[in-house]
């Protein structure tokens, strides 16, 4: 038999996750960064994807559109797991990990050696996240609630092929990017949606 206190923390976690997502989501589209028609997921396990427009690292070109892009990643990506904890400070930091490690590298590529520029420029952004995540509570707090409203289904292939959910699972609720523009926009919110 199940632990009832181990089934409801893992039920606020799993719940956790669809805030951490719409964190990523709405501070991307907060920035003028575009969504993809794929949408927003989460798992039965507590892995999840957002599908929006981010840098990764690897192009070291650094013109200021470049620096620009990587500040807006920084911040979409630091929006997750602020917002995730703020419903579930409890949460393991397991998903924040991938996150954690392309905002390394981003860092890596802007400010290369030189630690103590890099430090205060990583604090800098981490806070202007706080800020960005407390104004747009309201918005972030109606996507994942309305992921977490959604039904179990079964994950497409091309998700499956994506394994954003590392096997674990095949269980998933999901929302298009096509609804998750039409609650953005009663927040006021205008994202641009691509198929790609």
């Amino acid at each position: 038999m199940i632990d009832p206190r181990l089934a409801k923390i893992k039920e606020e976690y799993v719940n956790s996750a669809a805030y951490h997502e719409a964190g990523h989501t709405v501070i991307a589209a907060a920035q003028g960064l575009w969504l993809r028609a794929r949408g927003i997921h989460v798992d039965s396990e507590g892995s999840g994807i957002s599908y929006y427009a981010h840098r990764m690292p690897g192009d070291l070109s650094n013109l200021a559109k470049d620096q620009d892009e990587r500040e807006r990643t920084i911040l979409a990506l630091h929006a997750g797991r602020i917002a995730q904890v703020r419903v579930f400070p409890e949460c393991s930091d397991e998903n924040w990990a991938a996150d954690a490690d392309v905002i390394s590298e981003l860092l890596d590529e802007m400010f290369g050696a030189d630690l103590r520029v890099r430090s205060a420029a990583a604090e800098t952004l981490r806070q202007q996240c706080q800020e960005l995540v407390g104004r747009h509570w309201a918005s972030i707090d109606s996507l994942g609630t309305e992921l977490i409203s959604k039904p179990w289904t079964e994950q497409p292939l091309i998700e499956i092929n994506e394994n954003w959910s590392h096997g674990r699972t095949r269980l998933e609720r999901w929302m298009p990017g096509s609804e998750v523009v039409q609650i953005l926009s009663s927040f006021g919110i205008v994202a641009e949606l691509r198929e790609v």
